[in-house]
């Protein structure tokens, strides 16, 4: 597990990560691998930020 205090450490390491998805996420819009329109890779990350933010307030409380 990842504690917030680590993330400035891996902040690099998470940035490039990020970017070989985001071209593996372009690479299957492209390449047909949807049947429907799909949101754009930032509009994903933001989806799931809000869920992780939904999770992290459930085990705050």
């Amino acid at each position: 597990m990842i504690f917030p205090e680590q993330l400035d450490i891996f902040y690099f390491e998470i940035e490039e990560r990020l970017k070989d998805i985001e071209k593996d996420h372009e690479d299957a819009v492209k390449g047909g691998m949807f049947f429907t329109a799909t949101d754009s890779f930032p509009e994903i990350l933001t989806r799931l930020k809000q869920i992780q933010d939904k999770i992290n307030l459930h085990f705050k409380s």
